[in-house]
């Protein structure tokens, strides 16, 4: 997979883990009235869920990438690729 590709998933992953805590915090003290509020809940902590397994799945390619930069910028050859 690509770097930009690695670290863009990683931004998705952590907006959409921001946006769906936000919202469930939110909505988490609403008393579910009706079977819409329920599966608006449920969709919020699956979004939830799926946001933080990608940022878990990211991190440690992005971490990887970190360190062949470092390892760059000492004078290794880029030859080598990222």
């Amino acid at each position: 997979m690509d770097w930009k590709l690695k670290i863009g998933l990683f931004v998705v992953s952590v907006a959409g883990f921001m946006a769906s805590a936000y919202f469930l915090l939110q909505d988490i003290f609403v008393v579910v009235n009706n079977t819409n509020d329920l599966i608006y809940l449920s969709l919020l902590v699956l979004l939830l869920c799926n946001s933080l397994i990608g940022i878990i799945i990211a991190m440690p390619e992005n971490f990887s990438f970190l360190k062949k930069i470092k390892l760059l910028g000492r004078g290794a050859s880029l030859r080598r690729g990222i």
